[in-house]
């Protein structure tokens, strides 16, 4: 085994061994097919791994992609005369080569259980709070989560806020000209601006111990001064 999928097999019917969920190859009538399972992706023509191209003389050819990416490339470029059936865990959406029919075969309930095996059943830690939110440098989209949560959900937020501010991370305070978010930058202005929020122990699992974490570590929202529809 390799990671959570078997490593990749070649071959004709004989040739494959006992897989769990491929069992059924073993019960194919013997028709003249060649098996490629658990291809890798990228394939020599996008420099990755090494890979041959599917052997001519076969009627029908079944190859499968699992954990991998579908290689499409190495797909378009195969010259075998018989139909190539992809077996992959997805959809192909509108994506049409010639020759090649995709199937959804999904694999994922045994990596599932091959993680099961490895790691165990861990016990769920209940979360202590609803929402988390760590403030060390004051951008304008921090201010109005920040804020919200300040005015609304403070005692079941898990908020962390320094008073590192500069005038560029915030557009100088220009306002928006959206009324719920330049309401967030006043109110911040008027009663939090220069506060500091800290904890004695910084909780490093702060995802584990909130339900939800604003991911608020961005850049500054450089179109926010354009927006006039409510958030």
């Amino acid at each position: 085994m390799s990671a959570l999928v078997p490593l990749r097999h070649s071959g004709t019917q004989q040739d494959i061994p006992m897989i769990p969920g491929y069992e059924w190859i073993k019960k194919l009538p013997n028709k003249n097919i060649y098996f490629s399972l658990f291809e890798q992706w990228p394939g020599i023509t996008t420099g990755g791994w090494t890979k041959h191209d599917l052997p001519s003389g076969y009627d029908n050819y079944i190859v499968s992609f699992h954990l991998e990416a579908v290689d499409v490339a190495w797909l378009r470029q195969q010259k075998v005369s018989g139909p190539i059936f992809v077996l992959f865990d997805g959809n192909h959406n509108n994506l049409e080569i010639p020759g090649v029919h995709f199937i959804p075969f999904f694999y994922w309930h045994y990596q599932f259980e091959t993680m099961l095996k490895t790691f165990g059943v861990q016990p769920k830690k209940i979360p202590k709070y609803k929402f988390s939110a760590v403030t060390n440098r004051i951008i304008q989209s921090r201010v109005w989560i920040t804020t919200k949560l300040l005015e609304v959900a403070q005692d079941s937020s898990l908020l962390i806020l320094n008073d590192w501010v500069e005038d560029k991370n915030v557009h100088s305070w220009q306002l928006t000209g959206n009324a719920t978010l330049d309401r967030l930058t006043q109110t911040f202005r008027d009663n939090y601006l220069g506060q500091k929020i800290l904890i004695d122990d910084f909780d490093t699992d702060r995802d584990k111990n909130a339900l939800l974490e604003s991911s608020i570590d961005t850049n500054n929202n450089k179109n926010s001064l354009s927006c006039t529809n409510p958030w």
